[in-house]
């Protein structure tokens, strides 16, 4: 309750509250500002999900041995196929895309979504088409920098400021953007699939080598599904039929039957239902009407 009411929006994930518990102990530990780097993996391709975009781009420029050592290098650092064959979106027509999503479990409307509720609202989903660009990675990047970047600033901007602490992000200096994005995609990955390659290579020598030479991609991971298994009770609470009808965009039958099927161990856990009991729970908090 008390970060709905300081983000006053939905919480996209559990590391949220984990990074407000982390400015809490800043506080009570005296410091007053704290550098983050916050930037470097949308400026930089550090996320997983730009490789299919780099594959796209080295196949459709003809490079297909560099495609084939890009693909056994991402299969070797763990990368699903699933991920790794979404590449093929940047290169098939729009019609074609959203039937390789669906192959994949990514619907443009899914199941846990009310699509009457959205139909009566004449609301057409019109899914990104990733071939309009021949250059996939650039427009990747140029979508993650002016989309999925604003929201992490403000959640981490809102966390800070909750307890007083200033938070810096050096990766975002007006100086360092300029200079990553004129520089060539080609030095963001090195032929196995290896992200931040630039930067590797610039910090040689002032970054110790075992921390350089990572290929693990780890986030500011929080344990979400023992945390939402131990919350049981409150989760269904907020998923039963009386509180998620107050949720129309939400197919509570949905809902309740994937949540069912994760507790039974018949379906993978899925960072979503976090979203949605947190969506039901700031409608419930800030008295939301959906008109």
């Amino acid at each position: 309750d008390e970060l709905l009411r300081i983000h006053a929006e939905p919480v996209v994930a559990t590391t949220m509250y984990a990074q407000f518990r982390v400015f809490q102990a800043a506080r009570e530990s005296g410091i007053r500002v704290m550098l983050d780097g916050q930037g470097a993996d949308e400026l930089l391709a550090g996320y997983r999900a730009f490789q299919p975009a780099r594959l796209a781009d080295l196949l459709r420029s003809g490079r297909w041995g560099e495609a084939a050592t890009f693909i056994r290098g991402a299969k070797a650092n763990g990368l699903p196929f699933r991920e790794w064959a979404a590449a093929a979106e940047y290169l098939v027509p729009r019609r074609l895309q959203e039937s390789i999503r669906k192959g994949f479990g990514r619907e443009a409307v899914p199941p846990w979504l009310n699509r009457d509720w959205f139909a009566s609202r004449n609301f057409i989903p019109a899914p990104l088409d990733r071939n309009a660009d021949p250059e996939g990675l650039k427009a990747e990047l140029r979508r993650s920098f002016q989309r999925t970047l604003p929201l992490l600033l403000r959640c981490e901007d809102r966390n800070s400021m909750a307890h007083s602490v200033e938070s810096r992000v050096p990766f975002l200096s007006p100086p360092m953007v300029d200079f990553v994005q004129s520089l060539p995609v080609d030095l963001f990955f090195d032929a196995s699939g290896r992200s931040k390659e630039v930067f590797r290579r610039a910090m040689q020598g002032l970054v110790p080598g075992e921390i350089l030479e990572r290929r693990d991609k780890i986030g500011f991971a929080t344990p979400e599904k023992a945390w939402l298994r131990s919350l049981q009770p409150w989760v269904e609470k907020l998923m039963s039929e009386e509180q998620i009808s107050s949720v129309p965009p939400l197919n509570g039958p949905a809902v309740r039957r994937e949540w069912a099927q994760v507790m039974r161990g018949t379906r993978p856990f899925d960072f979503r239902i976090w979203r949605w009991v947190n969506l039901v729970a700031w409608a419930r908090q800030w008295k939301v009407e959906f008109s």
